[in-house]
């Protein structure tokens, strides 16, 4: 029998602002109602905001495992949305509002405790992820970088190194561009949504890949990632699943 919580969380939806993943709940322990309110007098879209719950404290009490994965967090409709266990006190849990009218409540379900297949992505916040630079690091004319779950929305970089390896997302033209040194390849017109996104370089071409789509190439004319400069990622990205750099 599952066992219903009830959480009641008023909240400034903190940030203005696909792929779907098939759920099941059935097993689940633990349902946590959550409510969430924009107090703006403006409807809001593509937001995300926090919520005021411990990680730690759920884990203790077996409504998650060690992992926090085991957990997935359903709008009205059962339809599953992003979400992010927190991981300390310093990052939150987050959850992705799609849609909310001015001063309004939205009402979202959190499975927890034996719940599979939820959505659970890395919130990075407007300032993204940096990662010191090093020489294991250096990946030249010849790697593959996967990035899966990836919702664009607002201009991005998405990867920044020095300013001169570039993956870019433009808003207002929905271009996806990467930038090595003086060649640059884009993918036009790509809408708001979550994406998976391929680039690679092979010593002979820059290939960008979105979704399965037939791929953009550019000719690498010799031009390779500089070896300076810290690794900046999900500038401006609102959500992501994962990245993999392969070498």
């Amino acid at each position: 029998m599952k066992k219903l919580i009830l959480l009641l969380v008023v909240l400034a939806l903190l940030i203005p602002a696909t792929v779907v993943i098939a759920s099941d709940v059935d097993t689940a322990e633990y349902i946590t109602n959550i409510s969430i309110t924009n107090n703006s007098t403006d409807d809001k879209s593509a937001v995300a905001t926090v919520l005021t719950l411990s990680t730690a404290d759920m884990i203790e009490s077996d409504m998650l495992n060690a992992t926090a994965t085991d957990a997935v967090m359903h709008m009205t409709g059962a339809v599953d949305t992003a979400f992010m266990p927190s991981a300390n006190s310093t990052y939150p849990w987050c959850v992705w509002v799609p849609t909310s009218d001015a001063v309004s409540n939205i009402y979202y379900n959190l499975y927890s405790g034996g719940a599979t297949g939820g959505k659970i992505r890395y919130f990075p916040g407007p300032d993204g992820m940096m990662v010191t630079n090093d020489a294991s690091l250096y990946i030249a004319d010849d790697f593959i970088i996967t990035i899966t779950g990836v919702f664009l929305h607002d201009d991005s970089d998405i990867i920044n190194k020095d300013d001169d390896f570039i993956l870019r997302y433009d808003s207002a033209t929905g271009n996806v561009t990467a930038y090595m040194g003086s060649i640059f390849v884009t993918a036009t017109s790509v809408p708001e949504g979550e994406y998976d996104i391929v680039l690679v370089a092979d010593t002979v071409d820059l290939i960008l890949t979105i979704d399965d789509e037939l791929p953009e190439s550019a000719d690498l004319d010799g031009q390779a990632v500089t070896e300076s400069g810290d690794w900046y990622f999900f500038q401006g990205v609102y959500y992501v699943e994962s990245i993999k750099i392969r070498k």
